[in-house]
């Protein structure tokens, strides 16, 4: 990502999205978290596969409270997404947002699971 960088190249989602599956498939999950602080400062925009790819990084690293709290975020993008809707595209998602899907709430529950933190799993 910091030759990308360096080489004048900018990361995009989807850059972002395959470094975050790199560290939690190296067993480095809170290496995640300082990337999507770089993504961030780099104005590189949070979408649902890279918000999913941290609540897993999150439960991988042991932090279910975190992983609740991102996606408590993300459902409040949900509704404000929904609120904000206009011309018959409510329920429509544009591609940048971070609203939950089967995949993120699948994460969810199976890594909630893992830890034991069954009342997170289940709310």
């Amino acid at each position: 990502l910091r030759k990308m960088r360096d080489a004048g190249v900018a990361p995009n989602e989807r850059t972002c999205a395959a470094v975050l599956e790199c560290c939690l498939k190296a067993g480095r999950p809170s290496s995640a978290m300082g990337l999507v602080e770089e993504m961030r400062a780099s104005g590189v925009r949070e979408d649902v596969v890279t918000s999913t790819l941290l609540l897993r990084c999150h439960l991988a690293a042991g932090e279910p409270a975190q992983a609740s709290r991102l996606l408590d975020e993300m459902e409040a993008s949900a509704v404000d997404g929904a609120v904000s809707a206009v011309d018959g595209q409510r329920g429509k998602r544009s591609r940048r947002s971070t609203a939950p899907n089967l995949v993120t709430y699948n994460a969810a529950l199976a890594g909630f699971a893992k830890l034991g933190a069954w009342g997170e799993a289940l709310d």
